[in-house]
């Protein structure tokens, strides 16, 4: 739904968490419907916010994209790389 550039109402639940910011590219209800229902309804209501919603959907997708993952990974392993190095440096020094 954010790849397409739509607001995203959705359950609290793991995962949404990690990739809806509630008010900024959707919302995140408790498990009532009615809850749900409210902030779709705010969404549909408010045309000015939904466009906003959705450049800021579009935005958080593109985070996602595997080139990006691939980029953020490869950082990791360097960093992980580079620390294992520092403790290998200093467990030479120091013993």
């Amino acid at each position: 739904a954010m790849a397409a550039g739509l607001p995203v109402v959705a359950v609290e639940a793991c995962g949404v968490n990690d990739v809806i910011t509630d008010g900024w590219n959707g919302y995140i209800t408790k498990p009532l419907i009615s809850d749900w229902e409210e902030k779709l309804e705010t969404i549909i209501d408010n045309p000015q916010m939904k466009e906003q919603m959705k450049q800021n959907s579009i935005q958080r997708a593109r985070e996602y994209l595997s080139g990006n993952i691939a980029i953020k990974v490869e950082k990791l392993y360097q960093k992980l790389l580079y620390d294992r190095r520092m403790e290998q440096v200093y467990e030479n020094r120091f013993m």
